[in-house]
């Protein structure tokens, strides 16, 4: 029988969390969905500590409730999240984060707001963050970007946490894209939705191994698969660039023409060929950003490679 709830859980270095993630897990679906109508699917995303060990314990407590799934190296959070939807059975599917961060009586919510508004994709927006100011302040700036450039109905709290329904798995698993945004996509499919709102709890235990690197290149993922505004942003540089050289042009050879002042050639050249110089490299970096996409589009090379899963009693072999 097919379970109406599979939560899948991306996990990379989490194993201080992920006992204490099932047990609230358990908690908090007591009384509310019966054993086999639920699962709860752990995707070890290349962790280098013992974190899969301790989700191959758990499976083996708790085999009815419990699938776990090794990629074959760290593929990221996003790949880690569709190589969970694609081994999830549930007619639902939400996906949350390993770190305890959000509670899973979340995901009843969502699975009970979906249900009632007959939506098929419901988002976990955050009404406030229990964190640091400088977490606080990135990811407003990039909540900000992703409206302003890419997507205009992003929540202004942003989102990381899910639910959808099978149709819109199965639609999310057909995108070839790899350098992405999952949250950017399921905003771009449409489909119903409704929201419900959350405050992002402080982290219960381990550090976040969420770097600075990863979300420069979540922003550039982001705004470069749904949006041309960097493109554009260099053309309007290169037109008032090309308007002001221009302008100073005339200027010189008006200055040139009337004598009214000797010009002065090295500083004035240097200057000039610096900035030129800069916007070009700047303008062939934007320029370089698209074409490794198309280039890694192209390739058509997975997402993710899974190397094992383990589900009931028995482990499944390899599969890509």
């Amino acid at each position: 029988m097919r379970p109406a709830l599979s939560i899948v859980v991306p996990v990379y270095c989490n194993r201080e969390t992920l006992a204490p993630l099932l047990t609230e897990t358990r908690k908090a679906f007591d009384g509310k969905l019966a054993t086999g109508a639920w699962e709860i699917v752990f995707v070890d995303d290349g962790s280098v500590d013992d974190s899969l060990q301790v989700l191959r314990e758990l499976q083996r407590r708790h085999p009815l409730d419990v699938r776990v799934v090794r990629l074959s190296r760290n593929f990221g959070s996003h790949a880690a999240i569709l190589a969970g939807l694609s081994r999830c059975a549930g007619r639902y599917a939400a996906v949350i984060g390993a770190d305890l961060q959000e509670h899973p009586s979340l995901v009843l919510e969502m699975f009970d707001k979906a249900r009632a508004d007959d939506a098929e994709v419901v988002l976990a927006c955050r009404a406030g963050r229990e964190e640091g100011w400088s977490k606080v302040a990135f990811a407003n700036a990039y909540y900000w970007i992703m409206r302003r450039f890419s997507q205009a109905k992003f929540p202004a709290g942003g989102f990381d946490c899910f639910l959808i329904a099978r149709p819109v798995i199965d639609a999310l698993l057909r995108q070839p894209e790899a350098n992405t945004s999952i949250a950017a996509l399921i905003l771009w499919m449409g489909f119903r939705q409704a929201t419900v709102e959350y405050t992002k709890a402080a982290r219960a235990a381990g550090e976040s191994r969420w770097t600075l690197r990863k979300k420069l290149r979540l922003v550039l993922d982001s705004v470069m698969s749904f949006s041309h505004a960097p493109i554009r942003a260099m053309e309007l540089t290169g037109l008032l660039t090309a308007g002001a050289g221009l302008a100073y042009a005339g200027a010189i050879v008006g200055m040139r023409i009337f004598g009214w002042r000797e010009v002065e050639g090295w500083a004035s050249l240097m200057v000039v060929v610096l900035v030129m110089s800069g916007l070009l490299l700047l303008a062939l970096g934007v320029v370089g950003e698209y074409l490794w996409r198309i280039l890694d589009a192209a390739r058509r090379r997975p997402v993710f490679v899974i190397a094992e899963s383990w589900e009931g009693d028995e482990s499944s072999p390899p599969a890509g």
